[in-house]
């Protein structure tokens, strides 16, 4: 039998305190990516950080949380890949099955869709069983499946360039890099700028973020929501503008401001 999911961890800010400041930073974060998206079919949005100082982060998990609590449906998280500060951990989930045992055929869809604590949010962790490219490309053929059943899809990727991610970002419908304020222009924003166009991605946007990862928990403040401090931007502009000429998505509103 399924044990049943935990409690949503501390810094899931817009499911405890959906009135903060950052909580608010998010519903325009969502409402923004929803612009992007107008059709009728569901979509399929990747998420990456650009390096291991925005990995673990928390962006992913409070966007589902966002959108599922202001009536736009049912919202599910898939993890790529299991690291530190996985969604999994955030939502109180078992680690399999999950998407890797979907793939490799091993469970029905049921199994590998996991209800978390919060209504309308559902997980499909990343698994443990090993898969190749004769397994990646069932991707399309899942994603069609899941749309049938969710109102968005969020994928919580790894940091780019350290596990493949061509298939994932093919098959995706936005890719998103979240990044810190003082890498908009490293070597790292090119290197994903450039995968995600060699892998035929659409890169809608970047997501800012100062807060730190899960591997490195900050001491609380003020301001904050008891653990990190954080600012969510609003995306930058649409794919097909040279990433140079890319403006820096612009600061809504930082935690502690009133």
């Amino acid at each position: 039998m399924r044990p049943p999911a935990g409690p949503p961890s501390a810094d899931l800010i817009a499911y405890h305190r959906p009135d903060h400041p950052a909580a608010r930073q998010y519903r325009l974060l969502a409402d923004g990516i929803a612009a992007q998206h107008p059709v009728a079919r569901p979509p399929v949005l990747l998420f990456t950080p650009i390096s291991t100082r925005t990995a673990g982060t928390s962006t992913v998990a409070n966007l589902a949380v966002t959108r599922a609590a202001d009536g736009f449906g049912r919202v599910l998280v898939i993890e790529a890949e299991r690291g530190a500060g996985s969604s999994a951990e955030r939502f109180g989930i078992s680690p399999v099955p999950g998407v890797r045992e979907l793939l490799t055929r091993a469970v029905p869809l049921s199994l590998a869709l996991h209800r978390t604590a919060i209504e309308g949010v559902y997980l499909m962790p990343a698994g443990k069983m090993t898969v190749g490219t004769d397994e990646l490309i069932r991707l399309p053929v899942l994603f069609d499946q899941l749309r049938a059943r969710f109102d968005w899809i969020l994928i919580d990727a790894p940091v780019w360039g350290t596990h493949p991610l061509n298939d994932w970002v093919m098959a995706s419908d936005g890719v998103y890099l979240v990044i810190r304020p003082d890498e908009w222009d490293s070597p790292h924003a090119d290197v994903a700028h450039e995968g995600i166009a060699r892998a035929a991605g659409r890169l809608r946007g970047c997501v800012t973020t100062q807060e730190a990862p899960a591997a490195k928990p900050a001491s609380p403040s003020a301001n904050d929501h008891g653990r990190r401090d954080q600012v969510v931007d609003h995306v930058g502009s649409a794919v097909g503008v040279a990433r140079r000429r890319l403006e820096p998505p612009r600061v809504v509103r930082r935690p502690g401001d009133e």
